[in-house]
């Protein structure tokens, strides 16, 4: 069944783009359905083609373990990395559940972006999105990162440093000692 034109202009891809544009994309591209569990975009691999998520959710995976995850909801899309840079994948795309996706091949992909200046904003957007996004997961976890140095050094109890503390700064203290010719002392 094909999407109608209202379902496609929720897509953030598809933001501002007029129906004929639209109806021509959709024209050179496919309908997929799709089972829960199913990898649509493998790690580490060429990808021929973006997916817009008409219905359904993925999960992006940025290992093969899952450990890493980001889920993907209806109206936004996958794929378009590897198409823009030309390189293997760099994440695995499962779907979560029952999905219908709209399937671009590269070459109708890279036609659309050198006809639209929307797309390329909508593109731009998208990746700018996703990178703040990133930013903000990143940060986080280097927060949670020192904070959990600094309780894996102090004792709770005394609130002194402990022996991590000094096994992780016996060298330097050792030398600032050397270098100012005093005695090392904790």
């Amino acid at each position: 069944m094909a999407p109608e034109l209202e379902e496609l202009s929720r897509l953030q891809l598809f933001t501002g783009l007029n129906k004929e544009t639209i109806n021509l994309l959709v024209a050179k591209s496919t309908i997929r359905e799709e089972p829960p569990g199913k990898t649509i975009i493998p790690i580490g691999q060429i990808n021929e083609y973006v997916y817009l998520l008409l219905s359904g959710r993925l999960c992006v995976q940025l290992d093969k373990e899952g450990i890493s995850q980001t889920i993907v909801d209806a109206g936004e899309s996958v794929g378009e990395l590897s198409i823009i840079d030309d390189r293997p994948t760099s994440a695995q795309v499962i779907t979560e559940t029952h999905c219908r996706l709209l399937v671009i091949s590269k070459h109708a992909m890279w036609q659309l972006v050198n006809e639209s200046h929307t797309v390329c904003i909508n593109l731009m957007n998208i990746f700018s999105k996703r990178l703040r996004a990133s930013n903000d997961r990143l940060t986080k976890s280097q927060k949670q990162n020192l904070t959990l140095e600094h309780l894996a050094s102090v004792d709770p109890m005394t609130t002194l440093y402990n022996r991590r503390w000094l096994d992780n700064n016996i060298e330097l203290n050792l030398k600032q000692a050397t270098d100012i010719k005093q005695p090392l002392s904790f």
